[in-house]
Protein backbone atom coordinates (compact mmCIF):
# COMPACT_ATOMS: atom_id res chain seq x y z
CA UNK A 1 0.00 0.00 0.00
CA UNK A 2 1.46 3.50 -0.81
CA UNK A 3 0.87 6.23 1.84
CA UNK A 4 1.06 9.99 0.75
CA UNK A 5 1.70 11.03 4.35
CA UNK A 6 5.70 11.00 5.71
CA UNK A 7 6.42 8.16 8.15
CA UNK A 8 6.23 9.10 12.13
CA UNK A 9 9.63 9.04 13.80
CA UNK A 10 9.03 5.88 15.78
CA UNK A 11 8.25 4.09 12.15
CA UNK A 12 11.60 5.27 11.16
CA UNK A 13 13.04 4.23 14.38
CA UNK A 14 11.23 0.99 14.13
CA UNK A 15 11.95 0.20 10.70
CA UNK A 16 15.30 0.70 11.33
CA UNK A 17 15.45 -1.48 14.56
CA UNK A 18 13.60 -4.13 13.12
CA UNK A 19 16.13 -4.40 9.97
CA UNK A 20 18.95 -4.60 12.51
CA UNK A 21 20.78 -1.44 10.72
CA UNK A 22 22.64 1.21 12.34
CA UNK A 23 21.28 4.59 11.86
CA UNK A 24 24.41 5.22 10.17
CA UNK A 25 24.31 2.27 8.19
CA UNK A 26 20.49 3.28 7.65
CA UNK A 27 21.75 6.41 5.84
CA UNK A 28 24.07 5.17 3.75
CA UNK A 29 21.31 2.32 2.12
CA UNK A 30 19.39 5.95 1.17
CA UNK A 31 22.27 8.05 0.37
CA UNK A 32 21.76 10.39 3.04
CA UNK A 33 24.07 11.39 5.84
CA UNK A 34 23.96 10.12 9.62
CA UNK A 35 23.14 13.91 10.47
CA UNK A 36 20.12 13.30 8.40
CA UNK A 37 19.22 9.98 9.20
CA UNK A 38 18.84 11.10 13.07
CA UNK A 39 17.01 14.74 11.89
CA UNK A 40 14.24 11.89 10.51
CA UNK A 41 14.61 9.47 13.56
CA UNK A 42 14.64 12.09 16.33
CA UNK A 43 11.24 14.22 14.76
CA UNK A 44 13.40 17.38 13.78
CA UNK A 45 12.75 16.74 9.90
CA UNK A 46 10.41 15.05 8.08
CA UNK A 47 11.71 11.84 6.25
CA UNK A 48 10.56 11.75 2.41
CA UNK A 49 7.91 9.15 1.56
CA UNK A 50 9.88 8.18 -1.11
CA UNK A 51 12.56 7.63 0.89
CA UNK A 52 10.66 5.77 3.44
CA UNK A 53 9.40 3.47 0.90
CA UNK A 54 12.77 2.88 -0.61
CA UNK A 55 14.20 2.04 2.47
CA UNK A 56 11.11 -0.39 3.19
CA UNK A 57 11.66 -2.22 -0.16
CA UNK A 58 15.99 -2.45 0.03
CA UNK A 59 15.26 -4.15 3.82
CA UNK A 60 12.26 -5.67 3.32
CA UNK A 61 11.26 -4.53 7.05
CA UNK A 62 8.26 -3.04 8.16
CA UNK A 63 6.08 -1.70 6.24
CA UNK A 64 5.03 1.11 3.96
CA UNK A 65 2.36 2.18 5.61
CA UNK A 66 1.06 2.04 9.53
CA UNK A 67 -1.92 0.00 10.31
CA UNK A 68 -3.68 3.74 12.17
CA UNK A 69 -2.96 5.32 8.79
CA UNK A 70 -4.54 2.57 6.72
CA UNK A 71 -7.42 2.34 9.15
CA UNK A 72 -7.71 6.07 8.73
CA UNK A 73 -7.59 6.11 4.68
CA UNK A 74 -10.31 3.14 5.00
CA UNK A 75 -12.38 5.21 6.88
CA UNK A 76 -12.20 8.26 4.47
CA UNK A 77 -12.91 5.88 1.52
CA UNK A 78 -16.60 4.77 3.28
CA UNK A 79 -17.06 8.23 3.41
CA UNK A 80 -16.79 8.66 0.41
CA UNK A 81 -19.13 6.12 -0.68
Amino acid sequence: MICATNPTPGEIRASRLASGLTQKQAGTLVSVTLSTWQKWEYGRHPMPRALYNLFIIKTRKGSSCSQNQQQTRGLHAKKRD
